[in-house]
């Protein structure tokens, strides 16, 4: 759904304390007075608004407003379902099976892919087995994503609420989520990668030479190097491990006598991440060498003198 239409949904709903939407946001900031302002945030950062805008009028007997139309007539379908036990739609019977608990993995692998470029509902029903209908309501009504990929903060939010310096911890594979591992998969790789590590076989490793797989593990260590570099992690015992495995392909290739950036899409990462560690320690490098050079200066004095 757009803004527009989750807006004039928003406005027709009972006051948020009495409301079931999720509050994925810090509205406090908002004035109290500033009742609109806050429905509309409340509602839009949470991708299953569909569902619960149309739980929640069915819930309290209210019409459904006429604002939707097109595709977003799922919501009007997802109402009716709510409203009467008579009403029958296989299509949203089935979407509300896929909330099941015992489908939480199926569910993340979706939630992932509808994140991706490729991620139509035909590309999910081909690699997953599921009705594309099915598909496309799962997405209207409890992960709406598709209608606002343009929107940068919002998936960013959905995607990394605590931003990605989580991933330089070493207890990150630890605490994050499954679902949540692979919709940061979806967002810096892509379909295939989701639907490999999700189990599914998506012919990824096929796909890959054997020297492109060598190149490209080298570029992302290698970035993953610089980046932790750069932004302060230098000097940290137990999370700079992606520093360490950096450095280790920089002194191969140089005992190697080898210049293997030329072969990388990242050529000369190599001297721009030494660089930026001379540009943190070299100060206190530079100052062991004249302490060094001074020691033997003086024992020279010692030696003419005696």
């Amino acid at each position: 759904m757009t803004s527009a239409i989750i807006h004039q949904l928003a406005w027709h709903l009972p006051q948020l304390e009495n409301c079931d939407i999720k509050k994925r946001v810090q509205l406090d900031a908002l004035p109290l007075q500033d009742h609109g302002g806050r429905r509309f945030l409340s509602a839009y950062m949470d991708p299953a608004f569909g569902w619960e805008a149309a739980k929640t009028l069915a819930r309290d007997n209210q019409d459904f407003p006429a604002c939707v139309d097109g595709k977003d007539n799922l919501v009007f379908r997802a109402f009716l379902h709510n409203a009467s036990r008579s009403y029958r739609d296989d299509v949203i019977r089935d979407v509300v099976y896929l909330t099941a608990a015992d489908m939480k993995m199926v569910r993340a692998t979706i939630d992932a892919l509808l994140l991706t470029d490729e991620g139509t509902p035909d590309f999910i029903s081909k690699s997953m087995g599921l009705d594309p209908d099915v598909i496309a309501a799962y997405e209207k009504l409890f992960f709406n994503v598709r209608d606002r990929r343009a929107d940068e903060a919002y998936l960013a939010a959905t995607i990394y609420p605590n931003g990605r310096l989580v991933e330089m911890y070493s207890t990150y594979l630890d605490e994050a989520s499954f679902g949540a591992l692979l919709r940061r998969t979806a967002r810096s790789c892509g379909a295939w990668d989701v639907l490999y590590m999700a189990g599914y076989t998506g012919g990824l490793l096929q796909a890959m030479q054997g020297n492109e797989v060598i190149n490209q593990l080298e570029s992302v260590i290698t970035l993953n190097g610089l980046i932790i570099a750069r932004n302060g992690w230098l000097n940290q015992q137990t999370t700079s491990m992606g520093l360490h495995h950096a450095r280790s392909i920089l002194t191969a290739a140089k005992m190697a006598g080898q210049d293997t950036t030329a072969k990388s899409p990242m050529r000369g990462l190599g001297a721009t991440l030494a660089s930026e560690l001379l540009q943190v320690k070299g100060q206190l490098q530079k100052e062991q060498v004249f302490r060094k050079i001074n020691k033997a200066r003086a024992a020279q004095v010692i030696d003419i003198t005696t």
